[in-house]
């Protein structure tokens, strides 16, 4: 070690001590110490409680809709759709009822640029989804919908 006689002495000490201690802390959290087992009812009223203080957006249906959509030669194709907006806040359903011819020439106006083909996908949805949103966004001037879900999605 050190060659001194008095600090090696006092770090084997420190060091026994270290390891008496970890050692300690290890029997104690494994076998000495228990820890309670939940009470059902408490953590359900916590739950409760939670559950209480999140807010959830609210939603602003649109009723169905049907909307043409492009389609090569002459066999005519249509889009049915129920949107649901998803709101950031409360007071963006006002603004909504405000805006509702707006809102609704919006859905029709992006809907009816999108080709049956592409809606079939998955990829569609959510291209149409991300285009609606946009547009909705832009009528309100700021940032209201946060998404939008569809009830009834029927391309024939």
């Amino acid at each position: 070690m050190t060659g001194n006689k008095m600090i090696d002495t006092i770090l084997v000490a420190l060091l026994s001590l270290a390891s008496i201690g970890t050692l300690s802390l290890f029997v104690y959290t494994e076998i000495v110490y228990h820890k309670p087992l939940p009470n059902e009812e408490i953590e359900n009223a916590k739950l409760k409680d939670q559950m209480k203080k999140k807010s959830f957006s609210e939603s602003y249906k649109i009723k169905k809709m049907i909307i043409n959509i492009p389609q090569k030669g002459s066999r005519l194709r249509f889009l049915e759709i129920e949107p649901n907006l998803l709101t950031f806040k409360s007071k963006t359903l006002d603004h909504l009822d405000q805006f509702k011819p707006e809102v609704k020439d919006a859905i029709l106006r992006v809907t009816s640029k999108i080709k049956p083909d592409i809606l079939n996908t998955v990829t569609g949805k959510i291209l149409l989804e991300a285009k609606l949103k946009e547009a909705i966004n832009k009528i309100l001037g700021y940032q209201g919908v946060k998404e939008i879900l569809f009830t009834r999605f029927v391309v024939q």
